[in-house]
């Protein structure tokens, strides 16, 4: 199980919060949360025993995808290395619909950040991604964006307002598809440092509390 739903506040927004996305495929980091987020989801969050360290905002004008970009999140372990980001806590904030897909990637190739500064670049330091090519590229750096393989589909989720937030797994190859054309997306993913949590099991095993049926 790649996922699964939280019962944690639908809003959890600070009321001084003023969101600021990079363009139409914008999204944005907060490393200081408490601008971001209220004291009711802090104090949740709290009783579990782990703090978010970074708030990423999603804002998109034309959110209408046919397939998302196949990646797993990196954060950086102790400004030392790049090391894939445990789990997430995602809210879809407007009336957009996401659907998430993981897939079996065990016929692509796997680039990390070193391999793909040519190509891609990422607005800061703080979270970067594992992207994936087909083995028989030619130079190696066609990262599958869209089009990806139904064949490869291992789980899949959708995520909507009424039922957000959702813990999800970012340590597994997976995209985000936006599934409303014409509306503007507005989404809020936090994240937590690795000296909170280091792996997907351990993160189940610590929001299990409050976790809702599926």
């Amino acid at each position: 199980m790649n996922y699964f739903k939280l019962k944690l506040p639908k809003n959890p927004l600070n009321d001084n919060f003023v969101p600021v996305t990079n363009g139409s495929e914008g999204w944005h980091i907060y490393k200081n949360v408490k601008d971001v987020l209220n004291s009711e989801l802090f104090e949740c969050l709290g009783e579990l025993g782990v703090c978010p360290s970074m708030a990423v905002i999603f804002g998109s004008n034309n959110s209408h995808r046919t397939s998302g970009f196949l990646h797993v999140d990196l954060g950086e372990h102790y400004e030392v290395t790049w090391k894939p980001v445990p789990c997430a806590i995602n809210w879809e904030l407007g009336e957009t619909v996401s659907r998430i897909e993981w897939h079996d990637t065990s016929n692509y190739n796997e680039l990390w950040p070193e391999d793909v500064a040519s190509v891609m670049s990422y607005p800061n330091n703080y979270l970067h991604a594992v992207s994936y090519t087909k083995k028989e590229s030619p130079t190696g750096l066609e990262i599958i964006k869209e089009n990806v393989p139904a064949e490869t589909l291992v789980d899949t989720t959708t995520l909507t307002n009424d039922n957000s937030p959702m813990l999800i797994n970012t340590s597994r190859p997976h995209g985000v598809l936006y599934k409303s054309k014409n509306a503007p997306r507005f989404a809020l993913s936090i994240r937590f440092g690795f000296h909170q949590i280091e792996t997907w099991e351990q993160a189940v095993e610590i929001f299990s509390p409050i976790m809702i049926d599926n």
